[in-house]
């Protein structure tokens, strides 16, 4: 069976790691985290249920949007208290915020939170042990991709590889971000920035390299990319920053539904990671 996975995190503009070191002042009308709603009725138009690991601090706008969700088949997910990398934190802090933020998301959206994305893709063994304990049964933070910012390495030796990109170890599993061949090195292909920034024919050629030799994707979006919402001002970026931040935007829901359509054609299965682990158990 091949397997596709279409996840959001569901966090905040003013969460993107890149902005935090800027005198950057929050704005509620421009964090955007009600994008979310565009990316969920397009998996709603193709029949898809998602994954949304949601950062709690979030719900502050979307709490309603996100409930919605969850009774019509969507799966909530963690994505911490805040958006603080684990890496920025001790572990006790780690834990308490973990136990508090799960705590949150289930009573405020009313469905239970089984499993856990880091910020900044954050993950190491240390982290993974406090999520298990907290009751998670699952993560996907596993990129391995030492020029994501803050992004972390986990082993998973003491897993057994189940799919293409499906790891488990007893009744806890791992969901893997896709990279692909490119030259000598491998990159994320996976949504995010990536898809929207890279050339659109280059992003299609590794994408089809990549679902023709593997049995599962996980995608994943966040909210500021998928619509031309008005961006807040962003002075004293770097001009870098300013182009990550506003480029190809208005392109980025047509691009993810050629990514459906591909996957569709190639007889993958869309599922939400719940859904997967209650077929496996």
């Amino acid at each position: 069976m091949k397997t596709a996975f279409m996840t959001m995190d569901v966090e905040s503009l003013y969460d993107a790691q890149c902005l935090t070191s800027f005198d950057i002042k929050y704005d509620k009308r421009f964090s955007m985290e009600d994008n979310a709603s565009l990316y969920i009725d397009l998996l709603d138009k193709y029949n898809i249920k998602g994954t949304f690991f949601t950062v709690s601090t979030s719900l502050n706008v979307v709490e309603d949007i996100l409930k919605k969700a969850a009774k019509n088949g969507h799966e909530i997910a963690l994505h911490g208290l805040n958006h603080t990398s684990p890496f920025d934190i001790t572990l006790e802090e780690f834990k308490k915020n973990t136990v508090s933020a799960k705590k949150i998301l289930e009573e405020k959206l009313e469905t239970k939170v089984i499993g856990y994305r880091a910020p900044c893709f954050g993950i190491t063994e240390e982290v993974v042990k406090i999520i298990r304990e907290a009751g998670l049964k699952y993560d996907s933070s596993h990129l391995n991709y030492s020029r994501q910012m803050k992004s972390g390495k986990l082993s998973l030796t003491c897993f057994k590889r189940i799919s293409s990109a499906i790891y488990r170890d007893k009744d806890f599993f791992e969901f893997a971000l896709p990279k692909s061949h490119l030259i000598f090195s491998k990159v994320p292909i996976g949504g995010g920035s990536y898809i929207r920034l890279m050339d659109w024919g280059l992003y299609k050629k590794l994408f089809k390299n990549y679902v023709n030799t593997h049995d599962t994707f996980v995608f994943y979006a966040h909210p500021f990319e998928i619509a031309a919402t008005k961006l807040p001002s962003l002075k004293g970026l770097p001009i870098y920053l300013k182009m990550y931040f506003s480029f190809f935007r208005r392109s980025y829901l047509k691009r993810l539904e050629w990514v459906i359509k591909y996957l569709k054609d190639h007889d993958f299965e869309f599922l939400t990671m719940r859904e997967y682990i209650e077929k496996n158990k």
